[in-house]
């Protein structure tokens, strides 16, 4: 039988067994139920880890399929220090001159770095980024470039240096499992303002860093969500060295590359348009100029091009003003070109007919104690050859029995004053002030092109309505979205806002429109030898603020059409400030002239028949101001 001390020891090793029972017990309700969570967290980020699939931003094609903008898959360069050691210097060197960076600060970053991590221990930091964006070519020169690097007395360094120096060679220079992809736009400055540009920014998906191409300006913005794509990844378990397990891959799902954008612009017609520009620019050195190109039964845009421009791969090397749409976001009195619209009005709503005669009094009247003048001494003049000789008097005189209602109805009808609904960014709707906020003297100055401001789009698809028979259409600059197999997603078809005049006034309004290029006409430099043209020449004084209307800086235009009979193209030439002449028909009609001929000739337009067998071409009209510094077609503005 135990004695009392025994049976004291054995209760109370009895006692401590039961609390260390008591406790155990408790700690793994503690780990089972309160940390539960927390642990498993824990447990996920050393066993699980998720590899983000980057995607591929939609191209961008012109109409014919030509590609436009691309997108170049990138790696992400990097190093290891830790298997670099003491060779940084002679391994920085050669990277540097085929990197093209500076040598010593490229030196320093592959220099190995002690610092201490969380658990009090010595490491270098085995990662390193040299450059986000290295193409596959790159990256394999650079492989070959390292493979071959010898370092001064290798060959007498001991066996062990000279693994050291193999497994460098092979493993301290790696890319990043994660690509990144870069924007290229293989024709440089070619329809830049319509294309726009992207900035490479950083984001961070699911615990890491991707790199992707954000819209800045264009089309790249306006569908930018179509473009990017959406990412894919793929969640696994991986081993102690954080190797993926595939057998315990738990999640898979494919990145989908964005959708590609198929534009209306034909690349043959803007490589036209900008030659021609840059011609016309060459001669005239204005400020800035503008072209448009536009089918006008449809609305799409064939090509669109401003002065100054930029290249899309390179934009941070040229001004912030030359990214500027100038098409779609300049908002300019057009002068003389907007009596097409006053008249076509006027035909529209009966108050005159293409034969009706007015009398031009020589040249100058007073109206509202204001003087109105035209350039020449004009008498008696019939409406087409009011839009002819670009009368102000006689548009006046025109558009006065129409009323101030219903000019500032038609004009609406034609779109003045309202955006156009484009798909690029930045467009400006242009002025027209309600009746109630005109003048006694707007009536006379409105229908001239003057105390209204319009955007060079705006302007060609008001004329374009006129060589649509009178349909106002909507300008499109996007054919149709398709996915990466081709088959179209999204189409945009051809859609009519309303209709602007009768057919019958389009017609009329054509007919006068035609006179404008003939002999004693204002844009006989606009003719074309194989095709009948419609237009109209503008020549605005410009507004100063603080100065006012100044006889120094002019707006110099032509806008028309051709095949006058069955219109296949709508152009628009404007330059703002030439120098030298400053008329529309002398600056701008030869512009005009070269890109239809040569957009025709590359279109296969089917040439007007009347005049195949034509050889001749009018000389060029020379214009003289009987009032100088005030231009032929255009009033003084009081």
């Amino acid at each position: 039988m135990a004695n009392l001390p025994q049976m004291r020891r054995l209760k109370l090793f009895s006692v401590f067994l039961l609390l260390g029972f008591a406790f155990l017990l408790g700690r793994l309700v503690y780990i089972q139920i309160v940390l539960h969570d927390e642990l498993r967290d824990k447990a996920s980020r050393y066993s699980e880890r998720t590899y983000v699939k980057q995607t591929r931003r939609g191209d961008i094609f012109d109409r014919n399929g030509l590609l436009l903008a691309g997108s170049q898959r990138l790696k992400i360069l990097c190093a290891d220090p830790s298997r670099i050691g003491k060779y940084y210097r002679p391994l920085g060197k050669t990277l540097a001159k085929y990197l093209e960076v500076d040598e010593e600060a490229l030196i320093e970053r592959l220099r190995p770095k002690e610092h201490i991590n969380s658990a009090g221990v010595k490491v270098i930091d085995p990662h390193v980024r040299l450059r986000v964006r290295v193409t596959g070519a790159e990256w394999e020169a650079l492989s070959k470039l390292l493979a071959n690097m010898k370092v001064e007395g290798e060959d007498s360094l001991p066996e062990e240096e000279r693994k050291f120096l193999e497994v460098m060679r092979r493993k301290a220079i790696f890319a990043e499992s994660l690509e990144s992809y870069r924007r290229s736009y293989l024709n440089g400055q070619l329809a830049a303002h319509v294309l726009g540009f992207v900035q490479t920014r950083e984001r961070t998906v699911r615990g890491q860093p991707v790199f992707y191409a954000a819209g800045q300006m264009g089309v790249e913005k306006i569908f930018d969500k179509h473009l990017q794509g959406t990412l894919g990844w793929r969640t696994t378990e991986t081993d102690s060295r954080r190797r993926e397990l595939v057998a315990f891959r738990s999640m898979e799902v494919d990145a989908r590359a964005g959708l590609d954008i198929h534009l209306t612009i034909d690349s043959g017609v803007q490589a036209i348009v900008e030659e021609e520009l840059a011609k016309g620019v060459e001669r005239s050195d204005p400020m800035t100029a503008t072209v448009v190109v536009v089918q006008p039964r449809t609305g799409e845009i064939l090509a669109l091009a401003n002065y100054p421009t930029f290249d899309p791969n390179r934009y941070g090397e040229f001004p912030v003003a030359n990214r500027r749409n100038r098409a779609i976001s300049d908002q300019f009195e057009p002068g003389s070109t907007f009596k097409t619209i006053s008249v076509a009005a006027a035909l529209d709503q009966g108050v005159t007919s293409i034969d009706t005669m007015y009398d031009c009094e020589n040249g100058y009247i007073r109206f509202m104690g204001k003087a109105l003048r035209d350039d020449h001494r004009y008498g008696m003049l019939s409406t087409s050859d009011i839009v002819k000789k670009s009368s102000n008097i006689g548009t006046f005189k025109i558009v006065r029995e129409l009323g101030v209602e219903k000019l500032y109805r038609s004009l609406k009808h034609f779109g003045i004053g309202t955006r156009s609904g484009i798909t690029l960014t930045s467009e400006r709707s242009g002025l027209l002030r309600k009746p109630d906020d005109w003048s006694g003297l707007s009536i006379s100055r409105i229908p001239i092109g003057y105390e209204v401001a319009v955007t060079p789009l705006q302007i060609t698809m008001a004329v374009a309505a006129i060589a649509n028979g009178g349909w106002l259409m909507r300008p499109r600059i996007v054919r149709h979205l398709s996915d990466e197999d081709g088959k179209p997603a999204v189409r945009f078809s051809p859609e009519v806002i309303r209709r602007a005049i009768s057919e019958k006034a389009a017609r009329e309004m054509t007919g006068a429109m035609e006179t404008v290029v003939e002999q004693g006409g204002t844009a006989t430099r606009a003719k074309l030898k194989h095709y009948t043209v419609a237009g109209k020449t503008g020549t605005a004084r410009k507004f100063v603020p603080g100065v006012g209307y100044t006889r120094t800086k002019y707006y110099a235009s032509f806008i028309g059409f051709l095949p006058s009979e069955k219109p296949e193209l709508v152009i628009s030439v404007i330059f703002n400030e030439p120098k030298g002449s400053i008329y529309g028909g002398v600056i701008a009609g030869p512009v005009f002239r070269e890109i239809a001929r040569r957009a025709a000739s590359y279109l296969d337009i089917r040439p007007s028949s009347e005049l195949i067998e034509s050889t001749e071409t009018p000389r060029p009209m020379e214009m003289t101001s009987a009032a100088p510094g005030v231009p032929n077609e255009e009033a003084t503005r009081p």
